[in-house]
């Protein structure tokens, strides 16, 4: 059930009554539903995922940050076919104010799943095929607690699937639920790192374990880059988790549910980037996806989605700006500039020359070129830094010699 509307209260550091507003977008079913939230540090963004989480009955990570959770915090609009509800204190309630039930109730389908971008799978010991647990709750809905057994529980999963996967290809069944899943999940993959992979389980040692085909090199877990082992950790933890959730469904992972994840970007290249999302989307299109983030690369990835920014006010609380629709197009120098508020291209010392140039500039074209010499003497300085410079600042000395010349002609 997708989260429409959020009214937050006495939740700091928000602004008291803030709203932030989730419009749907309009893709159809090929792709998951994605809200970026990005803001300065200290903006809130992981509090406020935070608090969604809570929506679904986990409050762990609002109690690690101090907060109890209360009616005062604030309301979570939800829109569930024609009717809306609303979440306040655990409880579910309707448009008038009567009490329907919890979140987790069959009725309203709430199901949420949370991971940070650190979280990372190692090798561990497996069985070819063995049960595994879905966990307390905030073993799967808590951004800052993670399970001991996660990365065996992780790896442990991708070996069913695997084991699961082989068995419907060797009997040559016609709905091949596992095989397909993990064929769809190994071409996700290379379209990341741009090889194909394949998932394996090796038993040619004293232990089982899971290797990854790349490149035709039997890899284990612990060898791979840890952006890699990241995605890989996260992508399955939500293939099982669904899966132990709604068994009988056959495409678990495209059931409608809620997933929160903070800096995805952690450990990857910026090529790498570019994608992540773009494969949970498609991987997962029937999700609803609360991605707290400060990469521009991250923002511009995403053709279809929305873009909320926290930004603070002039008390210094924090309001939430209107929705900003994810465009086709977009550079991450679109989204460093617009989005983030960047203007700045240099590191700070060269922009501090550039300030200098500028204003020197200005006073030697407004008090006839008395200090000429000093501005070409800086100028040759901001150009010896960089070509880019360089050339910036030939342009500057041609504009500067013309209008000298002009002033000798036309004295």
């Amino acid at each position: 059930m997708p989260i429409r509307k959020v009214v937050l209260n006495e939740f700091s550091p928000f602004e008291q009554g803030t709203i932030g507003g989730f419009p749907s977008t309009e893709c159809g079913k090929e792709r998951a539903e994605i809200h970026l939230v990005t803001g300065v540090n200290g903006a809130g963004k992981t509090r406020f995922l935070s608090f969604l989480e809570s929506a679904f009955g986990a409050d762990i990570d609002l109690e690690n940050r101090g907060i109890k959770r209360s009616r005062d915090l604030g309301k979570i609009y939800f829109q569930n076919s024609e009717k809306s509800y609303y979440w306040v204190d655990g409880a579910v309630f309707s448009q008038g104010g009567s009490q329907l039930g919890y979140l987790n109730d069959p009725r309203f389908g709430g199901f949420g799943l949370s991971f940070r971008g650190s979280l990372r799978i190692d090798d561990k010991q497996i069985y070819s095929q063995a049960p595994i647990g879905f966990g307390e709750k905030r073993d799967h809905l808590s951004l800052d607690y993670r399970p001991e057994n996660e990365s065996q529980t992780i790896a442990q999963a991708i070996a069913n699937i695997v084991s699961m996967g082989s068995q419907e290809i060797a009997q040559e069944i016609d709905d091949q639920k596992y095989a397909g899943l993990l064929r769809q999940v190994n071409e996700t993959l290379a379209e990341v790192i741009g090889t194909k992979t394949a998932f394996f389980v090796d038993s040619s040692g004293e232990k089982i374990g899971l290797r990854v085909l790349i490149d035709g090199e039997r890899v284990p877990m612990s060898h791979l880059p840890d952006g890699l082992r990241s995605i890989i950790a996260w992508l399955f933890a939500t293939i099982a988790k669904l899966e132990i959730a709604f068994p009988k469904d056959a495409k678990p992972h495209h059931y409608p549910f809620t997933m929160f994840l903070d800096e995805p970007e952690t450990h990857l290249h910026p090529a790498w980037q570019r994608h992540v999302l773009r494969i949970a989307q498609r991987l997962f299109p029937n999700a609803q996806i609360f991605v707290a983030t400060h990469s521009p690369f991250i923002i511009s990835s995403i053709n279809h989605g929305w873009i909320h920014i926290l930004k603070k006010n002039s008390q210094g609380a924090v309001e939430f700006q209107e929705p900003i629709p994810c465009s086709e197009g977009d550079t991450y120098m679109d989204v460093v500039e617009d989005v983030l508020g960047i203007s700045e291209r240099y590191d700070p010392e060269t922009e501090c020359l550039l300030a200098e140039f500028k204003a020197l500039k200005q006073e030697v074209f407004s008090n006839g070129f008395t200090k000429e010499p000093e501005l070409k003497e800086l100028m040759l300085k901001i150009g010896g830094r960089s070509e880019s410079l360089q050339h910036m600042m030939g342009r500057e000395m041609y504009q500067l010699n013309r209008a000298m010349a002009s002033t000798r002609v036309n004295p």
